[in-house]
């Protein structure tokens, strides 16, 4: 009962929309929704770089989108990105965004400027109703020292 859905990562590339069409992709789905007698949702991670007309009719499949920014550079780019996404995906499709404390796109830290602006912009999509959540990812970098970590700790404690 604490699995809730399916996760699609790492989706959203050439090779892997020309093997699984949008109708295999409604298969999975069709299969999350009915086979163990409860719904589970079918979730995708999208990256900003991603966006792209050819990812729709994978959009109208996926129940619910964790939107993320591989590189920091492109956190400037929020609100335009935000609203391309809510274009194409419709504005009832609920959507997570995805919050990451390091540069993986440039293999380096998350300046804490675009740390502290991505942060900021969540909280305030949250409040305008324009996300549904924030999903934190740490996984390898939470104990190396990083001042993102710790602003991000103090972050939620505020929040």
């Amino acid at each position: 009962p604490n699995i809730i859905a399916g996760v699609a990562d790492d989706f959203m590339n050439d090779a892997r929309m020309k093997i699984y069409t949008p109708e295999i992709i409604s298969g999975y789905r069709d299969r999350l929704h009915n086979e163990i007698g409860r719904k589970l949702d079918f979730w995708a991670v999208l990256y900003a770089h991603e966006l792209a007309d050819k990812i729709k009719p994978y959009l109208d499949v996926f129940d619910v989108i964790t939107f993320w920014n591989w590189r920091a550079d492109s956190l400037t780019d929020l609100d335009k990105n935000l609203e391309r996404l809510k274009g194409m995906a419709g504005e009832d499709k609920p959507i997570y965004a995805g919050c990451y404390m390091w540069d993986y796109g440039n293999h380096k830290p998350m300046p804490m400027d675009l740390m502290k602006m991505q942060l900021e912009k969540y909280l305030e999509w949250y409040n305008e109703g324009k996300i549904k959540g924030v999903i934190l990812c740490s996984n390898c970098i939470a104990d190396i020292g990083l001042d993102t970590v710790d602003y991000t700790r103090e972050w939620l404690l505020k929040h």
